[in-house]
């Protein structure tokens, strides 16, 4: 099973890094290699494509009390992955600006409402806009 996620405003051809994680009877991917393989979105869609050199980790474990000795199931291809497809990602629609917070402070919220305030107004000198936070 392959792991990828993409972050926001990835473009085409950029590199994105990548979780393997061995299923069933598997004892360990230590050593092993991930052949191509695409990586699907939920809409079925090819949106990246991964392959590599599968890092374990935990090579040298005799001499510590690492016990990623007997785990070695799980493992990571740095920049294993290159996007086909970008997600389409789109802030301003229908003259409407949706931002997503994760964490909305007051004082922030404020500078971002009047930084974006005054960026479209000077492009868009006659259009009303409505900036809504979800």
């Amino acid at each position: 099973m392959i792991f990828a996620d993409i972050p926001p405003f990835y473009k085409e051809g950029m590199r994105l890094d990548v979780t393997v994680a061995a299923i069933g009877d598997s004892q360990s991917l230590e050593n092993g290699y991930l052949v191509q393989t695409p990586l699907y979105g939920a809409d079925n869609r090819v949106y990246a494509v991964a392959q590599g050199n599968v890092l374990t980790g935990g090579a040298n474990v005799r001499t510590t009390s690492n016990l990623q000795n007997r785990y070695k199931v799980v493992g990571y291809i740095s920049e294993g992955a290159i996007i086909e497809r970008e997600i389409p990602a789109s802030i301003v629609k229908d003259n409407t600006v949706t931002i997503h917070l994760n964490n909305q402070m007051s004082q922030l919220l404020q500078g971002y409402l009047a930084q974006l305030t005054q960026l479209f107004l000077l492009k868009l000198p006659k259009q009303p806009i409505l900036l809504l936070l979800e």
